[in-house]
C-alpha cells in the first residue's frame, strides 16, 4: 500500500511541475558592487547580463489561488457578521440597547482637558562617566 501511495505522490509532483512554465529573464548588474538592477544595460559600464530563471504559474494553480482568496473573504465577512451580532446580543442583554451608541446623541460632547507632562530633554552621559546618586 505505501508504494502505491508513494508512487501516486510522484505522479502528482511530476503533473504539478509540468503545468508550471519555466522562463528566463536577463538582469544586467549596475552600480557599485551590481546591486542595481536593470532590464535594461547599463549606461556606464559594458557588464555582461545574467540570466535569472523563474516560474510562471499555470492556469490552474492561479485560479486555485483566487478561490483561495475569495474563500477567505467570503469568511471574513461571515465572522464579521457573527461578531456584530454577538456584539448586539451582548447590548441587549445588558440592557444597553435603548441608550444611543456613543457618538450619535444630539448633545455636545464635554471635553475634558487633562493636564499634560512636559516631555524632559534626554542627554546621554559620556561613555565611562558614573552616576553619582
Amino acid at each position: 500500500m505505501k508504494p502505491l501511495l508513494a508512487l501516486l505522490l510522484l505522479c502528482l509532483a511530476a503533473a504539478a511541475a509540468a503545468d508550471t512554465e519555466r522562463l528566463e529573464a536577463k538582469v544586467y548588474r549596475c552600480g557599485p558592487e551590481g546591486r542595481d538592477l536593470r532590464g535594461s544595460p547599463c549606461p556606464d559600464t559594458d557588464r555582461a547580463a545574467s540570466s535569472v530563471a523563474y516560474d510562471v504559474p499555470s492556469d490552474a494553480d492561479q485560479a486555485a489561488a483566487r478561490e483561495r482568496a475569495s474563500r477567505s473573504a467570503r469568511l471574513a465577512a461571515q465572522f464579521a457578521r457573527e461578531r456584530e451580532a454577538a456584539d448586539a446580543a451582548l447590548r441587549a442583554s445588558a440592557g444597553a440597547a435603548a441608550a444611543p451608541a456613543p457618538g450619535t446623541s444630539d448633545e455636545p460632547r464635554q471635553v475634558v482637558a487633562h493636564r499634560v507632562r512636559p516631555l524632559r530633554p534626554y542627554w546621554p552621559r559620556p561613555a565611562g562617566s558614573a552616576t553619582s546618586h
